[in-house]
C-alpha cells in the first residue's frame, strides 16, 4: 500500500507530458487518384491477337493502380517531417 502511495506521489510531481502536435495528413491529390477502370470483356474473342490485346491493357491498368497504391502506402508510412 506505502508503494502505491508513493508511485502515486512521483507520479503527480514529474513533469507535465507533451502535448501531442496534430498534423493535417490529407495526402498529396497526386497519389490520391482513381485507379483506371479494366478495359470491358468482349464476350467472344475473335482471335488471339484480341485476347493478347485486352490482357495486355488489362495488365497495365493493374501496374498503374498498384503503382499508385504503392505510392500512397509509402507516403503514409513514412509521412513528411513537418517543422
Amino acid at each position: 500500500m506505502a508503494a502505491l502511495l508513493c508511485a502515486l506521489c512521483l507520479t503527480g510531481c514529474g513533469p507535465a507530458p507533451a502535448r501531442p502536435i496534430l498534423v493535417n495528413r490529407t495526402p498529396p491529390a497526386e497519389l490520391v487518384r482513381p485507379c483506371p477502370a479494366e478495359p470491358a470483356i468482349p464476350a467472344v474473342f475473335m482471335d488471339d491477337r484480341e485476347m493478347a490485346t485486352w490482357t495486355d491493357q488489362a495488365v497495365e491498368s493493374g501496374r498503374e493502380c498498384r503503382a499508385a497504391h504503392r505510392a500512397l502506402s509509402d507516403w503514409a508510412k513514412n509521412p513528411p517531417q513537418v517543422k
